[in-house]
């Protein structure tokens, strides 16, 4: 097996559900707001999620799990017109992406989904499951400021977890929901109240126990 499909059979097995966007519930008078990330300060510490152009198709949001691989949502790799996949050549990944400036750009060389996932315009509640995805980066990143988060086991229903994600209408810079929650737990699949929209999608939902989000 490629290294590539190693890592994301790995992921696949220890993912905090990264690929936010798919399922969610109303958020409650618990759950906090979103936060723009608006200056360096902001950002310190997160700078390993980033945004993920993809070859005019739009983007999505993913986040450095290694020095040169980024997790993402499965679906972000194919084209919703046509259902075709996206070039890999043409998506690039902007980590730290913040109000037209990234902390690193790199180009992707391999992107790789779950084998299990099959694309569909229409969201197919038995692919959610499947919905994830790694690419790995033309050359990896190692300037000390990005630096790669790790990769958690799942959260138990009620759970507090916290999400970064970049939308269409918060583009040029990242939002931090620092407390939203595991709802339930439906076909290995996790229900969470965490805001979403479009763009969201390949967000990462970190954990907080242990010094570093994860």
């Amino acid at each position: 097996m490629r290294p590539l499909q190693i890592a994301l059979r790995f992921v696949r097995c220890a993912l905090t559900f990264a690929v936010l966007g798919t399922v969610a519930t109303l958020a409650t008078a618990q759950e906090s707001s979103l936060r723009r990330l608006d200056s360096r300060d902001d950002t310190r510490g997160w700078e390993a999620v980033g945004q993920l152009k993809l070859g005019g198709h739009g983007f999505c949001t993913g986040a450095l799990i290694a020095e040169d691989l980024v997790l993402t949502a499965g679906h972000c790799l194919f084209d919703k017109a046509t259902g075709a996949p996206i070039d890999p050549g043409a998506i690039q990944f902007l980590a730290g992406w913040r109000n037209g400036k990234a902390e690193a750009y790199r180009a992707i060389k391999r992107a790789v989904s779950h084998p299990d996932y099959v694309y569909q315009a229409a969201p197919d509640p038995a692919m959610v499951r499947f919905d994830v995805a790694i690419l790995q980066l033309s050359d990896p990143i190692r300037d000390g400021v990005v630096n790669p988060f790790a990769v958690d086991a799942q959260p138990v229903p009620g759970a507090e977890v916290g999400v970064v994600s970049y939308a269409h209408d918060r583009s040029d810079a990242p939002s931090l929901q620092r407390v939203c929650r595991v709802r339930d737990r439906m076909s290995e699949v996790l229900v969470m109240s965490c805001a979403v929209d479009f763009g969201a999608s390949g967000s990462p939902v970190f954990s907080f126990g242990y010094g570093r989000p994860r």
